[in-house]
């Protein structure tokens, strides 16, 4: 009778929560809370520069992108929008994977002129993008605007997408960030060959540096795992070198396989949206990081997930280095 009782009222609970959320709706609110950009050395304490896109009065939208901005910049919002828009069409096409994103174009804060460490806080779940007084049009920007176009946008546009999926087990980042970098890589080298170069090389040195401490093998599960909470931090050396490795596991995978693996893996994967009872994530029904490399062992006839445990960090360096001879001359 008592046990009876317990799950009348737990059902009772449940029944009437109003706090029951999906992890969609979850997810979307640790992203507003993160939205930041930061200028300084890490670990030092912070100008805190609060924006909010309520002083952008227009909105310019292209497919699967937005992007609000100030009338000065219309033609340079346009030129974003579209770029972006193309972008999403490209993973779309050979990723098999639905993400959209949403900009604005902020002016640059004095605050960054005055030197010191500067923390800016977006009010929306929009991601910021900084621009200088004279620029009208794409091809007046400097190499980090292109950087963050070509390179981080898709890169965050995927991985919000997967996160909604998976990110309830903190295991599963090698898929989040893992086909994040694989979008990033994919864009970058069709329209930006100097930004995809620049991001493999930095993702080699990263891992050049565990193998140059006598680290050989890495463990995707336990080491490069979601973070828990919304504050950003620095990355500790073993979490940079994580993205280089979760790339190069799809990276191997694609390039034995075919590219088509990853649009079966999300077509298996994707319809198994899970949901949540009570945020932070305490209790989740649906896929997770096992779910995930059952699915792709299926795809590919490998133990994915005893792969994932082992790393071996020599392989992963000289997947990054073919992956860097296959980008274009541009």
């Amino acid at each position: 009778m008592r046990t009876l009782l317990i799950v009348v009222l737990l059902a009772a609970l449940v029944a009437g929560l109003a706090s029951v959320v999906t992890v969609e709706r979850y997810v979307e609110r640790r992203v507003t809370l993160a939205r930041y950009a930061e200028r300084g050395e890490a670990g030092q304490s912070s100008t805190v520069v609060r924006l909010s896109i309520a002083a952008l009065p227009h909105r310019w939208e292209s497919g699967r992108a937005v992007v609000y901005f100030a009338a000065p910049f219309e033609g340079l919002a346009k030129d974003v929008a579209q770029a972006l828009d193309q972008a999403l069409a490209l993973i779309k096409d050979q990723m098999g994977m639905d993400a959209a994103i949403e900009v604005a174009l902020f002016p640059e804060p004095p605050e960054w002129e005055e030197g010191g460490n500067v923390r800016v806080v977006v009010k929306e779940a929009v991601w910021p993008l900084f621009v200088e007084a004279s620029w009208r049009r794409l091809a007046d920007v400097d190499f980090g605007f292109v950087l963050f176009l070509y390179n981080t946008l898709p890169h965050e546009a995927v991985e919000g997408a997967v996160s909604r999926y998976l990110y309830h087990d903190r295991r599963a980042r090698w898929v989040g960030d893992g086909l994040a970098e694989y979008a990033g890589y994919l864009v970058s080298r069709r329209w930006a060959p100097s930004i995809a170069e620049a991001r493999l090389e930095n993702l080699r040195e990263h891992v050049a540096d565990l193998l140059g401490q006598g680290k050989g093998v890495y463990d995707l599960l336990q080491e490069f795992r979601v973070r828990a909470g919304d504050r950003p931090r620095p990355s500790t050396p073993v979490e940079a070198a994580g993205y280089g490795v979760s790339l190069a596991l799809w990276l191997d995978l694609t390039q034995r396989h075919g590219e088509g693996v990853i649009r079966a893996f999300w077509e298996r994967l994707s319809p198994q949206k899970p949901w949540c009872l009570i945020p932070p994530y305490l209790v989740c029904i649906g896929p997770d990081a096992e779910t995930a490399a059952r699915v792709l062992s299926e795809l590919t006839g490998e133990a994915i997930w005893a792969k994932l445990q082992r790393m071996d960090l020599q392989e992963v360096l000289e997947i990054l280095k073919r992956a860097a001879q296959e980008i274009p001359e541009g």
